[in-house]
């Protein structure tokens, strides 16, 4: 598995991780300690973990699993374009197929200050 730390102001103040399940599907999971929930620092962060693992073919889809009451976390992955895929009592499946980054595109920042 992956974890990443989520900073604020030189404070760690919470975590997204990253698990394989099968293949291709990775599952993410995420805490955001209580003060700081509600200003929108885990959507931010998984956005971020979310743009850095487009260009690994490892990673081809991500699923969460949150309970049907917690409206925040819900909108954490919506915002993120996450969808339902499936339902189980009181726990809703979200997913998302990660677009595929070209290969060459992984070497792009490289190359960016590079003499012509």
């Amino acid at each position: 598995g992956r974890i990443y730390a989520v900073w604020h102001h030189l404070h760690i103040i919470g975590y997204v991780q990253l698990l394989q399940l099968r293949d291709t599907l990775w599952e993410v999971g995420y805490y955001v300690d209580e003060p700081m929930r509600n200003h929108g620092y885990m959507s931010e962060a998984l956005h971020h973990v979310l743009l850095m693992i487009q260009a690994d073919d490892e990673i081809q889809e991500v699923q969460a699993r949150v309970l049907i009451s917690n409206k925040a976390s819900r909108k954490v992955l919506e915002h993120n374009h996450f969808i339902i895929h499936e339902v189980w009592d009181e726990l809703l499946c979200y997913r998302l197929k990660l677009p595929r980054v070209d290969h060459a595109l992984k070497e792009f920042p490289h190359s960016i200050n590079k003499p012509i």
